[in-house]
């Protein structure tokens, strides 16, 4: 049923007449007519409305000036008319609606008034939303997951400006959820292991060195020993030859 009858009408027809009343405090004002509080809408006023308004640090996330667009998200913000596809739902069968490319997602949708529920496409109670150990930043549009850490908050999705009365619920879902690539999921493994592997190779390139000059060395010892040994052999020879003509000489006077 589109309404209810309110025998009593009270602050609509204080004259005891009655009306016909629509949810959350709507009124049948006409025919198969709600005229809704600000909060809902619908025919029946029971379809929530989100709005918000989009202050510098998230029109620094959505990455744009352009006023059309930033109006389009203050009357959207939980961003369902920005439909999406993940990858793991594609099937290489597109002609099956269910897992092709059709298959597609907004970022959330509106739940309750002013509260946003973002879409998750994870949400493994043993998979915490990533946490960069080195306290990277991230870019415009990214956020690290931090909705109810440790019980089973989303890994893998959207979230965005939280409400004031509550800070569980959001009531936008303009920013993805960061997922690390591998080298940034094991970053301080890599960087242990770079640094292990820098030592290494700074002790091998030592001793090589080392046995470099040390070969060196003994090359340049080899040469001098043979140059010498060259220049023995040269004045062996000269100083044969003299003898010789002076034992010769000498045979000559006797």
């Amino acid at each position: 049923m589109q309404g209810f009858w309110d025998h009593s009408c009270r602050a609509v027809a204080p004259g005891g007449e009655g009306c016909f009343r629509c949810a959350n405090n709507g009124n049948c004002t006409a025919p198969d007519f709600c005229t809704c509080p600000p909060e809902w809408t619908g025919y029946d006023c029971n379809t929530p409305v989100c709005i918000a308004i989009a202050d510098s640090e998230t029109v620094w996330n959505l990455q744009t000036v352009d006023l059309a667009k930033i109006q389009a998200f203050e009357f959207d913000p939980c961003q369902g008319q920005k439909k999406h596809v993940h990858p793991n739902l594609v099937s290489q069968d597109t002609s099956q609606w269910r897992y092709g490319t059709e298959f597609e997602f907004g970022q959330g949708n509106c739940s309750r008034p002013a509260q946003c529920t973002c879409i998750c496409w994870e949400e493994n109670p043993a998979w915490d939303p990533w946490e960069d150990p080195l306290e990277r930043g991230v870019l415009p549009g990214l956020a690290f997951g931090t909705s109810g850490i440790g019980t089973g908050a989303c890994a893998d999705g959207y979230e965005g400006n939280r409400r004031t009365d509550n800070e569980n619920k959001f009531m936008t879902c303009h920013l993805k959820i960061k997922v690390p690539t591998l080298l940034e999921e094991y970053s301080i493994t890599f960087i242990v292991f770079g640094i292990l592997l820098s030592i290494l190779l700074s002790i091998a390139y030592y001793y090589w060195r080392q046995w470099l000059k040390r070969r060196y060395l003994r090359k340049k010892a080899e040469r001098r020993r043979s140059r010498k040994s060259s220049e023995s052999s040269v004045g062996g020879i000269g100083g044969g030859r003299g003898a010789s003509s002076r034992l010769n000489s000498g045979s000559r006077g006797v």
